[in-house]
């Protein structure tokens, strides 16, 4: 039998054996996927689906060397590279599964993630260019390696926040694992072919158990091995590759969980969420709000990307642009049931956009003004000089008022001053509310303004002023507290008691040179 065949079914009679006992070994230890407001499932599941993947997949690894159907120069085409990618899953499966037992914290597993990266581009998986036409070819240089790292770790996670409904991170996988396979094929890579082939079969011994209703979960042991190991082998393939099958069939093949990781992103940065938050947008949810039950959802899901990429492969062999022009057709299409679905929305999204950047040029500019104020109140000598500052500080913020009470600085006749000319403040009716945004301050908002008060002590735990400040919160009550808390780290920076003490100074050397005159 042909090793083209008989490895995969090696994974695959693999993991149809080892996947029942794993899923009874994860539920005598508790190892279990527990329901929540944001998973689809209503009973506990058990985790360890990756491990028999796993053993599978390692198990179909080694029959290159023991299954005598297998061709020496095959053997002989395993390099230091495709060890690097097995190894590098085998990371990922040691995290995976500790995340699964003891959840780990998500910057160790980008750790980990970045590292095993690093470990195959060191090995000397890189992807270095990109080829347009037979003719001319994009080159990455430096940025090679970047990129690689960038492409491992985004699919990673891609698959991993795809695995959200019973087989669909699963299915996607036997997709993308088969077109990977084929462009190795292509490109005259047996080995990672067929090591394409082994994930596809130890993957496709898994599916039965985790269609839904799913007996067993691929857990962050599954989905982030897989993931990389399909990055990994993509890049791979693309690693010099003579033509744009080595890169085009992989993107496709891994669009719909590439955008969907995309579009959460955008989601929570225009919502100003945590880029690890969780939420219930993605596209397979959407299609579930839509009606669609889990069967059919990951069936019309793993559908769509099956026909990108046979529509991508069937480009005639060797026209880069036709396939190129195919490939953009195919993701311009997986985009399009993104937005039938809603899971996004464009000029929501080009707005907030918009919005953003219009944000960043504020916040850039009052940084200028504190920056500004903070090198006016470090030159101020006087309490005359230090309000000056501070006041021209409030102007340039856009506050409507600014008042300070201080008999230490000012004295009991100008104890209190303001400016500039406050406009009509609110007279803290019923629409108003209490709020604590600074450290020892205290305010209250209301329909269009915004009233700060803090105090200011001394060194010795006299006050030394009270500030209130005035400003609009009509168009964000956001944007109001970020000029207050501005306001307050230049106010703590330059504190008024440096003026007291600057005074106290020089009163005692005052005092001094006329107690003791100089001699003639």
């Amino acid at each position: 039998m042909s090793p083209f065949i008989a490895i995969p079914i090696v994974a695959c009679v693999a993991a149809l054996l080892l996947t029942p006992v794993m899923s009874r070994l994860a539920l005598s230890k508790g190892w279990v996927d527990q329901p929540d407001v944001r998973k689809v499932h209503r009973a506990p599941v058990a985790y360890l689906g990756g491990a028999a993947v796993m053993g599978a997949l390692l198990l179909g690894f080694s029959a290159f060397y023991w299954l005598p159907t297998v061709d020496s120069s095959i053997r002989e085409s395993i390099d230091l590279r495709l060890m690097a990618i097995v190894a590098g899953c085998a990371v990922m499966f040691v995290v995976g599964l500790l995340d699964d037992i003891h959840d780990l914290r998500a910057i160790r597993k980008l750790m980990a993630q970045l590292v095993a990266a690093g470990l195959v581009v060191a090995a000397g998986v890189q992807i270095d260019g990109f080829p347009l036409t037979e003719s001319i070819r994009l080159e990455f240089g430096i940025f090679g390696a970047l990129i690689t790292i960038f492409w491992i770790v985004g699919v990673t996670n891609a698959i991993n926040i795809i695995d959200g409904l019973d087989g669909l991170a699963s299915g996607i996988s036997v997709v993308a694992s088969g077109a990977i396979s084929w462009t190795a094929f292509q490109s005259g890579n047996d080995a990672a072919g067929i090591l394409m082939l082994t994930l596809m079969g130890a993957i496709l011994g898994f599916l039965p158990y985790n269609l839904h209703p799913a007996k067993v979960f691929l857990g962050d042991a599954g989905s982030l091995t897989i993931g990389f190991a399909l990055a990994s082998t993509s890049a791979l393939t693309a690693t010099k590759a003579p033509t744009a099958v080595g890169l085009v069939v992989p993107l496709v093949s891994l669009g719909i969980p590439i955008l969907d990781t995309l579009f959460a992103m955008v989601r929570r940065a225009i919502e100003r969420r945590s880029m690890l938050s969780a939420d219930k947008s993605h596209l397979h949810h959407r299609l579930m709000a839509l009606g669609f039950g889990q069967p059919k959802t990951v069936l019309l899901l793993c559908t769509i990307a099956a026909l990108g990429v046979i529509a991508t492969t069937a480009a005639a062999p060797g026209d880069n642009l036709a396939r190129l022009g195919i490939a953009a057709a195919a993701l311009l299409a997986f985009v399009l049931v993104f937005r039938l679905t809603g899971a996004i929305r464009f000029r929501e999204s080009f707005a907030a956009v918009g919005g953003m950047a219009q944000n960043a040029k504020v916040v850039a500019d009052e940084r200028q003004v504190v920056d500004a104020a903070s090198l006016t109140l470090g030159t101020a000598r006087t309490p005359d000089e230090w309000w000056a500052a501070l006041s021209k500080a409030a102007h340039d913020l856009d506050f409507d008022l600014i008042e300070i009470e201080s008999k230490v600085l000012f004295g009991e006749s100008q104890a209190r001053r303001r400016a500039p000319a406050p406009r009509a403040l609110v007279d803290g009716s019923d629409r108003s509310r209490d709020a604590s945004l600074a450290p020892g301050g205290s305010g209250h908002l209301c329909a269009s303004q915004a009233t700060f008060t803090f105090t200011v002590a001394s060194d010795e735990g006299v006050p030394a002023a009270r500030i209130t400040v005035v400003m609009d919160a009509a168009a964000s009550i956001e944007a109001a507290a970020r000029r207050f808390r501005l306001f307050c780290r230049v106010v703590e920076r330059h504190h008024p008691a440096d003026i007291i003490r600057g005074r106290q100074r020089r009163g005692s050397r005052e005092q001094a040179r006329t107690s003791h005159p100089t001699s003639a």
